[in-house]
């Protein structure tokens, strides 16, 4: 959240990238569920950014890893049996896991303020969060029109329908980077975490170029400094390929 628009924002950040001449890649949250306002721990509604639906058991997963599980949903709304164990902020991520379910659309507004922003200062680069589909690309190049052609962009792989959409692709998109982020795809991968280990090796298999992205050097979080577990992930990562 800034008290700038997203112009000023965008031109902010792009003149500390050139100073320090780092290329800049503006991270559009597309389906990636976030909170709209601040719900107390008394309460058990938040409202996200995006309309939902839920089929079967359903939890959501909170900031820090706490699991809600939801009664119902509606509209843009989730109702939790129980209050989370801490407020839960404007802009969080939430992670919905379950039986089943949808999220509607793919860009948001804000999404869209960013990208009209971006267009005037001549920016193309863009990572898409939770990507699951073609026609999420084709929504974000859309948005630009005949400027389309310049972009640079990096699909966030995130889910299970996102790991789906990479094994069906006869091969990656010529404007397009594979981004195995593996934090919230470990979260949504299902109750077999081992899943995520094909997960990713069908990534890099798709794009010998694909970035492995979040869960890196976990240890340095504790202060504690780099841990053979670490260690043992980034030579693992090397071997499938990243």
């Amino acid at each position: 959240v800034s008290h700038l628009s997203p112009k000023e924002t965008l031109a902010t950040i792009n003149e500390i990238a050139e100073r320090h001449n780092k290329p800049l890649w503006v991270d559009l949250k597309g389906r990636q569920l976030r909170v709209l306002h601040w719900a107390m721990p008394d309460y058990a509604k938040i409202e996200l950014n995006h309309n939902v639906t839920i089929e079967g058991q359903a939890w959501a997963v909170l900031r820090g890893g706490a699991h809600c599980e939801i009664k119902f949903a509606s509209g843009n709304a989730i109702y939790l049996d129980g209050a989370p164990p801490e407020a839960v902020g404007t802009g969080q991520s939430i992670n919905i896991i379950g039986d089943g379910g949808t999220i509607e659309g793919y860009l948001t507004d804000q999404d869209k303020a960013y990208i009209a922003a971006a267009k005037e200062l001549g920016l193309g680069s863009f990572m898409l969060s939770f990507v699951e589909g073609m026609d999420d690309v084709t929504e974000v190049r859309a948005e630009f029109g005949e400027l389309a052609g310049y972009l640079r962009l990096g699909l966030k792989i995130e889910s299970p329908k996102g790991v789906e959409f990479v094994k069906a692709m006869k091969e990656r998109p010529t404007c397009c980077k594979l981004i195995a982020a593996r934090d919230d795809l470990f979260v949504n991968i299902g109750p077999d975490k081992t899943a995520i280990l094909p997960a990713l090796k069908s990534i890099v298999e798709k794009d010998r170029e694909a970035i492995v992205a979040s869960r890196l050097f976990s240890g340095l979080e504790s202060g504690s400094g780099v841990t053979l577990a670490d260690l043992s992930d980034i030579h693992l990562m090397r071997i499938a390929g990243y």
